[in-house]
């Protein structure tokens, strides 16, 4: 399962990748700019995508999925 970690906070991102690999999740994009968000996210092409809630692109992710 890839999973797509959005976070301009690469050390968080790290903390997250970290935890995420040792449960055995290895196939994991972190992408930590939001500049070409959607392209980024649809050329990972993540069965999951976890972003930091305090992120502003997280209402552009919500109309990309909608």
């Amino acid at each position: 399962m890839r999973i797509a970690i959005i976070d301009t906070s690469t050390t968080r991102a790290a903390i997250i990748s970290d935890g995420l690999r040792e449960a055995g999740l290895t196939d994991l994009v972190i992408i930590d700019h939001a500049t070409g968000l959607a392209a980024q996210i649809e050329r990972a092409a993540p069965e999951v995508v976890l972003i930091n809630l305090e992120n502003p692109s997280r209402d552009m992710l919500e109309d990309f999925f909608a």
